[in-house]
C-alpha cells in the first residue's frame, strides 16, 4: 500500500514497480492516513510505503499512528526531507527503511521492498521463538515448583532425569531411587493415557499421564505429568454400581406401575359401568341427594381412570415399549377435532376458545392419536388455569422444514421458580384457591415424551399474572402421498380397526 498525497509521486512509484522484471506488485494507493488505516484493517497488505507529510498527519506522528494500528505490517518511509536525523528516528520508531524521493529508481525500490519483507519475516520469527522459549521456560518452572501433579523428566532413551516431590509420593520412592532408572511407561507426545503404578508394598495406584516434548539441559526430553486418579476410579466404580441398582429399581417400578394399573382397570371399569347405569335409571329413580353422590362417584372414577391411563402411557414411553403408528395427517383436522371436544368446557367456564388455522393443508407424518393426546393435554391445561372471560388461542406456524403449534392462554401464568421443572413427572404448578381441578401432574411429562418421539421439541413461555404459551414443533412432511391421505384413519377409527377401546390402549384418552 502506498500512502502518498502527491499524485505525481504516486504514479512514479507505480511506474518504477511496474519496471521490475523479477517481481510483481499490486499497489493500493491512498492519499491520506485515515483511509490508509481503514484499508489496513481490512487485511491483505504485505508492506506500506509511507510519506510522512500528509494532509491529515505530519512528521513521525504519521509513522507512530500507522505502526500503532498495524504493528505487524512492515513500513518503508518514502520522504522528500533531506534531514538524516529524520531517517534515523524513523528507523527507531520501527520503519524497515527510509528512502528519499529524489533518489528513487526501480532497482533500489524493489530491493528495499524485498529486503524489508525478509527482515520483517526473520524478526517476527525470532520474536516468536523467543516468546515461545520464555513461555516454555516459565511454564516448566511453574510446573516443577508449584504443580501438585507428579512430574517426571525422561531423556530420549526413557531414563528418568528428574522427579518432583509429588512424583516421589505417587511412586512411593525417593528421587534418588527414581533418577537413572527406566521410566517404564511408553511416552507418546500429546496423548493422555491411564497407567497403573505398583508400590514396593504391592499396592496399586491409578494415574492419568500426559506427555509433552521439552528441551532439558539443551537436549530433547519428555516431560510426563501424572495425576493420581485412584480415588476417582474407585468413585466411578461405586457410581456404576449405584446407577445399575437405580436402573434395576426403575425397571421394577415401571413393572409394578404397569401391573398395578392393569389390575385396577377391571374393577374400575365395573365401577364406572355400574355408576353410569344407575345414573341412567336402570335400578329406578334416586333422590337428588343420591344422584349427587352417584355423580361424585362417577367423576372420581373418571379421574382415577385418567390417572391409570397416564401412568400406563408414561410407563410404556419410558420403557420404550410404545410404538408410533405414523400416517400422513393434516394437522388442521386434529386441531378442529380438539377444539370441538373442548368447546362445551370453554362455554361452561365462559372462556373464549379460538383456533387460527391455515387455509391450506399442513401435512405431517405422525401418530394422530398420540398427537391428539398432546393437544388435549395442552388445551385442557390452558382452560383449567384460565379464569372466566379469559381467552385460549391455538395457532399454527407453517415453516419450511417444520411446523409450530402453540396454545396460549390469559391465565395466571407459571411462577418463575417452576418453569424449569414444569415438564417433569408429577410436577404440578401451585394454584390459587379454586383454580381448577387437581390433575395428575403427568400430562405435560407425557406430552414432552410424545413430541420428542415424533422428532420435535416442546417448551413453555410464561409471565406470571399475564398468561402462558405452550408450543411444540414437528418435522414437516415434504411430500404427501395422495393415496395415503385418502386411506388414513382418524384416531377413533384407527382404534376400532385395531380391535381396541380407549380404555384398552393404556396411553391417552
Amino acid at each position: 500500500m502506498l500512502v502518498e498525497d502527491n499524485p505525481v509521486t504516486a504514479q512514479l512509484v507505480r511506474d518504477l514497480l511496474a519496471e521490475a522484471d523479477e517481481s510483481r506488485f499490486e499497489v493500493v494507493w491512498v492519499d491520506r492516513l485515515a483511509p490508509g488505516l481503514e484499508r489496513l484493517a481490512e487485511g491483505g497488505i504485505d508492506i506500506v510505503l509511507l510519506d510522512l507529510l500528509l494532509p491529515d498527519s505530519r512528521g513521525l506522528t504519521t509513522l507512530e499512528r500507522l505502526h500503532g494500528e498495524a504493528p505487524d505490517v512492515p513500513v518503508v518511509v518514502v520522504t522528500g526531507l533531506q534531514d538524516g536525523s529524520v531517517a534515523i528516528q524513523a528507523l527507531q520508531e520501527g520503519a524497515q527503511e527510509c528512502l528519499l524521493k529524489t533518489q528513487l529508481n526501480s532497482a533500489m525500490l524493489c530491493r528495499v521492498i524485498r529486503y524489508s519483507l525478509e527482515r520483517h519475516r526473520l524478526l517476527t520469527e525470532s520474536q516468536e521463538k523467543t516468546r515461545k522459549l520464555e513461555v516454555s521456560h516459565e511454564h516448566f518452572r511453574n510446573v516443577i515448583t508449584r504443580n501438585a501433579d507428579a512430574m517426571v523428566v525422561a531423556d530420549g532413551g526413557g531414563v528418568v532425569r528428574f522427579a518432583n516431590p509429588a512424583a516421589q509420593r505417587l511412586f512411593a520412592r525417593r528421587a534418588d531411587d527414581l533418577i537413572g532408572e527406566l521410566f517404564g511407561f511408553p511416552v507418546v507426545g500429546g496423548e493422555t493415557t491411564e497407567v497403573d503404578i505398583v508400590w514396593p508394598t504391592g499396592a496399586v495406584r491409578a494415574a492419568e499421564m500426559r506427555v509433552v516434548q521439552i528441551d532439558w539441559l539443551g537436549e530433547s526430553a519428555w516431560l510426563a505429568s501424572l495425576r493420581d486418579i485412584t480415588e476417582r476410579k474407585q468413585a466411578e466404580q461405586a457410581l456404576l454400581k449405584v446407577n445399575e441398582e437405580l436402573r434395576r429399581l426403575d425397571r421394577l417400578k415401571s413393572e409394578f406401575v404397569s401391573t398395578v394399573s392393569h389390575e385396577l382397570r377391571t374393577p374400575l371399569t365395573g365401577i364406572k359401568y355400574i355408576t353410569s347405569n344407575l345414573l341412567k335409571g336402570v335400578a329406578g329413580e334416586f333422590s337428588p341427594k343420591q344422584r349427587q353422590y352417584l355423580q361424585m362417584a362417577e367423576e372420581s372414577a373418571e379421574r382415577l381412570a385418567r390417572l391409570i391411563d397416564d401412568l400406563l402411557c408414561l410407563s410404556k414411553v419410558e420403557s420404550h415399549s410404545l410404538s408410533l403408528k405414523r400416517s400422513p395427517t393434516d394437522i388442521r383436522e386434529l386441531l378442529s377435532r380438539v377444539v370441538g371436544t373442548f368447546e362445551p368446557v370453554a362455554r361452561e367456564k365462559a372462556v373464549s376458545l379460538e383456533a387460527s388455522l391455515p387455509t391450506s393443508e399442513v401435512w405431517v407424518d405422525v401418530d394422530a392419536m398420540r398427537l391428539e393426546q398432546v393437544l388435549n393435554n395442552l388445551v385442557e391445561n390452558a382452560l383449567k388455569f384460565t379464569p372466566e372471560a379469559g381467552r385460549v388461542a391455538i395457532q399454527i406456524a407453517d415453516r419450511v422444514e417444520e411446523i409450530e403449534v402453540a396454545v396460549s392462554d390469559t391465565g395466571r401464568g407459571v411462577p418463575e421458580g417452576e418453569r424449569e421443572k414444569i415438564f417433569e413427572r408429577f410436577n404440578q404448578v401451585e394454584r390459587e384457591e379454586g383454580a381448577g381441578a387437581k390433575g395428575t401432574g403427568l400430562g405435560l411429562a407425557i406430552a414432552k415424551q410424545l413430541v420428542e418421539m415424533h422428532g420435535g421439541r416442546i417448551w413453555a413461555e410464561s409471565e406470571e399474572g399475564r398468561g402462558s404459551r405452550f408450543a411444540f414443533t414437528l418435522p414437516k412432511r415434504a411430500e404427501a402421498d395422495e393415496s395415503k391421505r385418502r386411506s388414513r384413519l382418524k384416531p377413533a377409527e384407527q382404534m376400532e380397526a385395531e380391535g381396541a377401546t380407549a380404555e384398552g390402549i393404556g396411553c391417552g384418552r
